[in-house]
């Protein structure tokens, strides 16, 4: 399956003049000003960010950029390229793979290779937020904390934006969620400190593993999935399912559209299997700019997301959450399966 073939992408142009740039979004030059403005500040804030842009149907509206010198067009123009293809995948052929799964429409999309990430956030549907860190350290831990920052700036920028046209919050990443729980947790280890004791979480009595029970890495993934965050982990190898460990039977992810928690599952697995058609492409144009390949792709959603680990040539794996205020709580438990494979 290719599945850009199903819905070809606009040809890439140059970007619009000034002239067409100011009328965006329904002709408004004060509009467009003000995304302008809006992109030109979040690059004087995030100092790690190369390329910021405002993309609305496909186009790259509004940008700014820190590239300068021999080679500046060409950079600028491979970061065009993947944002305009980004959002556009966003708009459909993600959108449409995803939407049978019910848990909304795509709001959030991260690709990462060892050199480089980008996000692409949504909005509102047809207009995007993408902005791209073309270098990341080669220290791991200074790599996740800029990541993550970059991350929750851009995310922060789109729930301010959407507070301002009065649309609901999106929680991006769950980033505003998870700030609220830190807090909270504070608040429990205080009263714990006074004698209280705090709420732990159960064991995933309704755990489930399908195909290889005897694979070396189902201990570590039966160790991670649970109800709380992380709800599935497959390992995919040259293109086959090999096993998966889920809670989808625990009566809180039941839903109306599937028949039984088997029937979820293998949907799941065949997602899992297909992903890698869905983004070969995004990964073909990231190439210039932040490098290749794609080893970390995350897809959220309204309602959880979806999160791909490339272990080497032939394997990967997938991981799931279902509930949005857990989204970079389950990534976390799946960067802690992989560090651990063995």
């Amino acid at each position: 399956m290719n599945a850009d073939k199903e819905r070809p992408p606009p040809a890439d142009q140059p970007d619009p003049g000034p002239a067409v740039a100011s009328a965006v979004a329904g002709g408004a030059a004060d509009a467009g000003t003000d995304r302008q403005q809006r992109v030109a500040e979040l690059l004087r804030a995030e100092a790690d960010l190369a390329y910021v842009s405002w993309c609305t149907d496909g186009r790259c509206d509004h940008h700014e950029d820190r590239f300068a010198g021999d080679g500046a067009e060409g950079t600028r123009e491979a970061c065009h390229r993947l944002a305009r293809r980004a959002s556009f995948q966003m708009d459909h052929p993600l959108h449409d793979w995803l939407a049978g799964l019910g848990t909304g429409a795509l709001i959030r999309l991260v690709l990462q290779t060892e050199r480089g990430v980008a996000y692409c956030d949504q909005i509102i549907p047809g207009s995007y937020l993408f902005g791209a860190v073309l270098h990341l350290p080669d220290d791991p831990a200074e790599r996740g904390e800029l990541v993550t920052r970059v991350d929750t700036t851009l995310s922060d920028a789109v729930e301010r934006y959407r507070e301002e046209i009065h649309a609901r919050r999106y929680d991006l990443g769950g980033w505003r969620t998870e700030g609220l729980s830190g807090i909270l947790r504070a608040a429990q280890q205080r009263r714990s400190s006074l004698g209280g004791v705090p709420e732990q979480d159960g064991p995933a009595t309704s755990l489930t593993v399908t195909g290889r029970e005897d694979h070396p890495a189902v201990a570590i993934c039966r160790a991670a999935v649970r109800p709380h965050d992380l709800h599935l982990v497959t390992l995919v190898e040259n293109g086959r399912p090999v096993f998966c460990v889920d809670v989808l039977r625990d009566g809180r992810f039941t839903a109306p559209r599937w028949a039984s928690a088997g029937a979820r599952r293998a949907r799941y697995t065949q997602v899992a299997v297909e992903l890698p058609d869905y983004v070969r492409e995004l990964g073909r144009t990231a190439r210039v700019p932040i490098g290749g390949p794609l080893r970390r792709v995350v897809l959220d959603v309204e309602n959880g997301a979806l999160y791909y680990r490339m272990i080497d040539d032939s394997r990967y794996i997938v991981g799931l959450t279902l509930h949005q205020p857990q989204v970079s709580s389950a990534e976390r438990q799946l960067d802690a399966v992989l560090a651990a494979w063995p």
